[in-house]
């Protein structure tokens, strides 16, 4: 997608003004419309699905190696969020009793979809997919073949809108996820525990006759609008039965706050997520540093994680 890259740098260049920012205010919010109640009941031919797209520059720092890197973001906006597909008896039976699961909070944004290139040559680098509480980084061509007509092909899961990448020989399938963002070790295969967070997304065959391909529009936003910075909640703020705040059924922030703070170069972003399901040595990091968001610290992981992306790069030959 080398193309999108020059339209996009003639309009668009990523700031950081915290002055733009909607500052947070206890009890207020951005009642998005319409309502995942209207959504729902809505026709498909009344909505026009659109990408909001912006391209981020970083560099990926790799030891003695420097690699320039341009990120092509597209941000698809959902009314509503829904959670995965396939919960518990006793998890779904709760969901019923204070919501939906299909629509359970007003509006998702926080999904995307990173095209990265290298920005020296435009070439394609990979994938970055972002998810509810988590990310996944692949390489290209270590981890999938770049399709020959550059349109990178990314399945949405039922109900929870989760972005993934469709690989080689994808069928329709159930996949892990997890609702609490340090329960790694099971989300990637390390461990069959499930924790109590645990669910399961389903992914749909495109080819299959459970997917629908969406044509998207793409469109751009100014640096400072409120559905990129604002540190309010965008959509109810939840309070179920008319006294209980339930932060998970409430709308989000903006689409900046889709990381923690020590991961919001996008580069670092990438590299952390780069998560080999067998290497014992980042999940006991991963232990050790993220306990908890009062118990965090990334900076060793994102250092073990760096050297694995480098010797990944280095085993194809690619600088």
């Amino acid at each position: 997608m080398s193309h999108y890259a020059n339209s996009f740098l003639k309009d668009v260049q990523h700031i950081h003004d915290a002055e733009s920012l909607i500052r947070p205010q206890i009890g207020w919010f951005l009642d998005y419309q319409p309502t995942p109640e209207e959504a729902l009941s809505s026709s498909p031919g009344s909505v026009k699905p659109t990408f909001f797209g912006r391209i981020y520059q970083d560099t990926l720092e790799l030891g003695t190696t420097s690699i320039p890197l341009l990120f092509l973001k597209y941000s698809p906006v959902y009314p509503y969020s829904g959670l995965p597909a396939r919960l518990v008896w006793w998890k779904a039976l709760g969901v019923a009793m204070i919501g939906s699961q299909q629509g359970f909070h007003e509006l998702d944004i926080h999904g995307a979809i990173h095209v990265v290139l290298r920005a020296d040559t435009l070439e394609p680098f990979g994938v970055l997919l972002a998810q509810h509480n988590h990310h996944r980084s692949y390489l290209t061509p270590v981890d999938f073949p770049w399709p020959a007509d550059n349109r990178v092909r990314v399945a949405v899961a039922a109900m929870s809108n989760e972005p993934y990448l469709i690989l080689p020989g994808h069928t329709e399938h159930y996949t892990r996820t997890i609702g609490n963002p340090f329960d790694l070790a099971y989300l990637f295969g390390h461990t069959d525990e499930p924790p109590t967070s645990s669910a399961f997304d389903r992914v749909p065959d495109p080819d299959g006759d459970s997917a629908v391909e969406v044509v998207m529009n793409l469109d751009l936003l100014p640096l400072d609008d409120p559905l990129y910075t604002s540190q309010i909640l965008l959509g109810e703020r939840k309070e179920t039965w008319g006294f209980w705040y339930v932060r998970e059924m409430s709308g989000p922030l903006g689409m900046d706050f889709y990381t923690i703070p020590a991961l919001k170069n996008l580069a670092d972003l990438m590299a952390f997520w780069y998560v080999d399901p067998d290497d014992e040595t980042f999940f006991k990091l991963a232990r050790e540093h993220m306990r908890s968001f009062q118990e965090l610290n990334v900076a060793p992981i994102l250092t073990h994680q760096r050297a694995r992306l480098r010797d990944r790069l280095e085993m194809f030959g690619l600088p």
